[in-house]
């Protein structure tokens, strides 16, 4: 009688383990749809940024010197000052990155008049 009530109690405890593991997985993740970008430069080819705010009559020019682990941005001029990390955030290439759109409307569009 013992053993009996034994493993009707294990099969039970089969059961419902098995019924939590079922319900208890995680969903798979949905698919991501690719990010497209209105333009895309590759960040690692750019040496060199201007900016220009002609209204002001204002621009800042930034040139990037590679020196081991050291930021690699500087501003363009005589001195080659460095440029503060802790206020820019690595952010220079940044500025030049596309905007990330959800779909594409056309390849290659042209303008037509």
């Amino acid at each position: 009688m013992r053993i009996r009530n034994i493993v009707i109690l294990l099969v039970i405890l089969l059961a419902l383990g098995g019924i939590y593991y079922y319900l208890s997985r995680p969903e798979p993740p949905e698919p991501q749809e690719p990010t497209y970008y209105v333009w895309l430069i590759e960040m690692d080819e750019i040496e060199h940024i201007v900016m220009e705010l002609p209204s002001d009559n204002l621009s800042q020019s930034f040139i990037k010197i590679s020196e081991g682990d050291k930021f690699p941005w500087f501003f363009d001029d005589a001195e080659r000052s460095d440029v503060d990390k802790a206020r820019w955030g690595g952010g220079i290439p940044l500025l030049l990155s596309g905007p990330s759109v959800a779909r594409i409307i056309a390849e290659n569009a042209k303008i037509s008049r």
